[in-house]
């Protein structure tokens, strides 16, 4: 257990997030009651908070859906998440040019689960719920929507999610 967390701590000490991720992992499954479990289990969101950036930074669609998935796997309705994870397929992928869309059917699962969400009540964690604009971030996501399925070629889906964005 020391040599694990060891590992861990040098490599975290060399601002070697992506090893420190991993590692910090591993050490909690294998010892995930062990002397140092519940300061990395606190550790951890925050690293893969850094990793995201960095996936963003990188323009690396795949792997910021991949570590946004281990995200909402622990908190499904994180709607901070959902939200961000639409804004960057639909700028670095459906809004580029050329338009791509190898991502769409996971915009399409977020901007949905976004959808139910807000409609339900709930607000971005950092939005004072007096002043976010649900009308617009609801806007933005059938529009998103609505993008995605006028390129499958969905007409009347189309024009009924541009005229919730509307």
């Amino acid at each position: 257990e020391a040599a694990a967390y060891k590992a861990w701590f040098e490599a975290n000490g060399a601002k070697d997030i992506p090893k420190a991720y991993e590692l910090a992992k591993a050490y909690l499954e294998k010892f995930p009651s062990g002397k140092y479990a519940d300061y990395l289990k606190k550790w951890i969101p925050g690293a893969e908070s850094t990793l995201i950036n960095e996936a963003i930074k990188a323009k690396n669609v795949p792997e910021m859906i991949r570590l946004g998935r281990v995200v909402l796997s622990r908190d499904p309705d994180n709607l901070d998440y959902l939200i961000a994870l639409v804004v960057q397929i639909r700028t670095l992928e459906l809004f580029a040019n050329p338009p791509n869309f190898a991502h769409a059917a996971d915009a399409t699962e977020f901007a949905e689960k976004a959808i139910k969400l807000i409609e339900a009540g709930k607000t971005p964690t950092a939005a004072d719920p007096k002043v976010f604009k649900k009308e617009v971030t609801l806007a933005y996501l059938h529009q998103t929507l609505a993008v995605i399925v006028e390129h499958d070629k969905n007409v009347d889906k189309a024009l009924a999610e541009y005229d919730k964005a509307a």
